[in-house]
């Protein structure tokens, strides 16, 4: 069953595959960060796939890419959610 739900101006349509941006400071080794992302995911049974790392340019962040599918909004809802409680994540986009 294909379901839908209205994000801002847009019609978002699940299943959904997109690449998930999580920006984390480096005060907690990175590898830390990557490791509670790849745990949540697994304990949430998503689908990813990890794309890359980038450090910005003052060396205070780095940008984790991951490829994603969500089944649904309550996935989607329990995703965002739990990524706003690892210690490190400042964005989720």
């Amino acid at each position: 069953m294909v379901e839908t739900c209205v994000f801002g101006n847009n019609q978002i349509e699940f299943p959904v595959t997109y690449e998930l941006k999580l920006m984390v400071t480096t005060g907690i080794p990175v590898v830390m960060s990557k490791d509670s992302a790849v745990q949540l995911f697994d304990d949430l049974k998503i689908p990813y796939t990890f794309l890359s790392e980038k450090l910005s340019s003052n060396g205070n962040y780095s940008s984790l890419t991951y490829r994603v599918t969500l089944l649904d909004k309550l996935q989607m809802d329990e995703l965002y959610t739990k990524l706003s409680h690892l210690p490190a994540l400042k964005l989720a986009i």
